[in-house]
């Protein structure tokens, strides 16, 4: 079965994301980035501009690598991802999101 999976950013991340696709995060998502498994659905959700990218596949499981140069080693959990056709976004999220009592906090961090 396949899962689905959001990672957040900023409009100062998201183009050095979505030219690498590579989606990193911090430590304390690590958890998530390790249920990723190759094959799974993956977003990008800027949290400046409100905006969903979509959709990807997770070319990789998640990974753990203190060397990943991109943002100064910041964010060194990640994964691998590949656009599936054209992308494709969703703007006004949260507003969406509210429409269905859902946060998108919720979705990143739900425990699946």
């Amino acid at each position: 079965m396949k899962h689905g999976f959001i990672f957040a950013c900023t409009t100062k991340s998201e183009h050095e994301l979505l030219d690498n696709l590579i989606f990193a995060t911090n430590k304390t998502y690590a958890h998530k980035v390790f249920a990723v498994k190759e094959g799974d659905f993956v977003f990008l959700y800027n949290l400046d501009t409100d905006v969903l990218w979509g959709t990807f596949i997770a070319k990789s499981e998640g990974i753990y690598d203190p060397s990943l140069s991109l943002f100064d080693g910041k964010y060194p959990y990640y994964v691998k991802v590949e656009p599936i056709g054209q992308l494709k976004s969703v703007g006004n999220l949260k507003k969406t999101l509210a429409k269905l009592k859902v946060s998108w906090r919720d979705i990143f961090t739900e425990k699946g």
